[in-house]
């Protein structure tokens, strides 16, 4: 399995920042790309280096299940649980001074995940949680 970072053009959604990608090949990364975003073409970079700084916001991570060939389920942010899309929602945090934001994923039906997002976007803050980075 190899990592694709996903970017999309100005006017796109999600712009600035990447969708990680984890697939056997780019045809296969460029398939889920379509399937779960609509994109008909984006730029593929194979490492972080090829990625602007100012673009290393990451989006979101889309694994391939070659078991199952289809996209596994994602985690919540707030208290991990494996999830299928339907099941979280996402809110669009700022975290500081240089980086504009943060897309917490989080479980739609868990009032409690909702309630963590001020501590979980503190502890990135702090620098104690990585979960949401960009790395620079």
């Amino acid at each position: 399995m190899n990592n694709y970072f996903m970017m999309f053009g100005a006017g796109q959604n999600p712009f600035p920042g990447y969708v990680r990608v984890v697939a056997t090949d780019e045809t296969l990364a460029l398939h889920l790309m379509k399937v779960h975003y609509g994109c008909e073409s984006c730029h593929v970079a194979l490492s972080l280096d090829d990625i602007p700084p100012d673009h290393r916001l990451e989006y979101d991570v889309i694994i391939f299940n070659q078991a199952g060939e289809e996209a596994m389920s994602r985690f919540c942010y707030i208290c991990g649980k494996n999830c299928h899309d339907d099941e979280l929602a996402m809110e669009l945090r700022p975290t500081g001074e240089g980086y504009p934001v943060c897309n917490v994923r989080y479980c739609r039906d868990n009032p409690r995940c909702k309630a963590g997002i001020d501590d979980f976007i503190q502890e990135i803050r702090d620098g104690r949680n990585d979960s949401c980075s960009w790395l620079d």
